[in-house]
């Protein structure tokens, strides 16, 4: 039996290491939040399926990512009314 095979076969217990080019099957344990992978070595959060956020709850680290991208989309926004006042003043 191929291990893909065997991983659907245990019924979806066993998830995959999400980092491109590794895949390796793994079970997690009952309320386990963190995966290193035996493999490639890279850390995730298996509540957040994202890499592991070390010092931070997910809900922490998620707000964090908001304000981040919050900040980017208010600086965009600024630029582009700035061109467009350049544009609007060059007429």
């Amino acid at each position: 039996m191929s291990v893909s095979k065997a991983v659907e076969a245990a019924g979806g217990t066993i998830l995959w290491c999400p980092t491109p080019d590794c895949g390796y099957p793994f079970e997690p344990y009952q309320g386990q939040a963190e995966y290193n992978c035996m493999n490639c070595s890279r850390t995730y959060c298996l509540i957040c399926k994202i890499v592991f956020h070390t010092g931070k709850t997910c809900q922490a680290y998620h707000a964090e990512l908001k304000a981040i991208a919050d900040a980017e989309a208010k600086r965009i926004a600024d630029l582009a009314a700035r061109v467009a006042a350049e544009l609007n003043a060059q007429r």
